[in-house]
């Protein structure tokens, strides 16, 4: 699977961009954690830039080469001192530490962060962070919204937009009880 000229662009030493998205929620991340992994595991299984390394063959041309993925190793939990009544400096810490960091060349372009820490505006907090070598915001909001919304009478139809008229399953209590997203778009390495 070749790699777009824009990706190749993005992928370069000098220009490494990365989407960070930072979700804000009102429940704790314990009582969904499970599901989220799965979910994790059907976005692999259906989206091949996801389980994916860029690779530079002989002929200088980027390409996506498959890899096993372990959901484990890009989904992270950290842990902060307990009994804490406000997390927020610890949260705000934790984002601006993982914002400088590159992500690894030697696995899939992608993590999720769940810190399960009460904050000023909410319960817990999700941050994902993904390559732009793995599509601009547009498309990974069209895939977020691909997952999130199933039609009823097939469940595993995970990629297809639903429309208005169709039916669908409703959404699980902890994606109504999203309280504010904030998208940061930088990240140049």
């Amino acid at each position: 699977l070749a790699v777009s000229p824009m990706g190749e662009i993005l992928n370069t030493p000098t220009f490494g961009l990365c989407i960070h998205v930072v979700v804000e929620l009102d429940e704790p991340v314990d009582i969904f954690f499970s599901d989220a992994k799965k979910t994790i595991s059907e976005l692999l299984s259906q989206s091949p830039r996801f389980s994916s390394v860029p690779i530079m063959k002989d002929n200088g041309v980027v390409q996506w080469k498959e890899t096993e993925v372990n959901v484990d190793d890009h989904v992270f939990v950290p842990q902060f001192p307990p009994h804490l009544t406000s997390y927020d400096e610890y949260v705000e810490e934790y984002v601006s530490n993982m914002l400088l960091r590159k992500l690894s060349p030697s696995r899939p372009l992608w993590e999720f962060h769940f810190l399960n820490y009460k904050t000023t505006n909410g319960e817990a907090i999700m941050i994902v962070n993904v390559h732009h070598m793995l599509g601009d915001g547009a498309s990974l909001v069209a895939l977020a919204r691909a997952y999130s919304t199933r039609p009823s009478h097939n469940p595993t139809l995970s990629q297809t937009l639903i429309s208005s008229t169709s039916h669908h399953t409703e959404l699980p209590a902890q994606v109504h009880k999203i309280r504010s997203l904030d998208t940061t778009w930088f990240g140049f390495d």
